[in-house]
């Protein structure tokens, strides 16, 4: 069975021992692991140390631009479920990465620590390799208008009711 680990900032600053030893394979079952990350990654790593940590694993990483396609779909998806304000434009490259990995292998895992990117995942059907606190339900965001009661999409400046500006975030599980 090969799989495609889909790699975002924290999975690089944090898992770098699995990723160089063969620890990932005994946890994933299979000795076919292929490592993906978009461009953006590295752009969004700062340090010189973690940057040495990169090109010491640039060997086993395939860095790859996800699709426009893939994008929108990812886009389409946080701004339903309320993330898409949550969502850095590298996080959502990583998500569109998975999802066009999803059709070339078996299956696409994100290695992540970010809670936005888990919940995106697992709404999209993709599986998640945590590599800090994993969640333990999808959660939906919403904003609650004060002035009206109106409940609303969380990507909305305004309540569409009265305009009001004034609102209170809720989160309810979806699965």
């Amino acid at each position: 069975m090969s799989i495609a680990v889909i790699l975002d900032t924290s999975a690089l600053l944090r898992a770098y021992r699995y990723i160089m030893s063969d620890e990932i394979y005994y946890l994933l079952g299979t000795d076919r692991v292929f490592f993906y990350m978009p461009p953006s990654v590295i752009d969004e790593v700062k340090s010189q140390r973690f940057m040495v940590s990169f090109l010491s694993l640039k060997p086993k990483i395939t860095v790859m631009e996800p699709s426009s396609q893939a994008v929108s779909v990812v886009k389409k998806e946080a701004e339903k479920m309320g993330y898409l304000g949550d969502l850095s434009d590298v996080d959502i490259d990583v998500v569109a990465l998975a999802v066009d990995l999803t059709h070339r292998y078996e299956s696409a895992i994100v290695m992540t620590s970010d809670m936005a990117i888990q919940n995106i995942c697992r709404v999209l059907n993709i599986d998640v390799l945590s590599v800090g606190k994993k969640i333990k339900y999808v959660a939906r965001r919403m904003k609650k208008c004060l002035n009206c009661g109106m409940t609303y999409s969380a990507s909305l400046d305004k309540c569409p009711n009265c305009a009001s500006n004034n609102y209170r975030i809720l989160v309810r599980r979806v699965k």
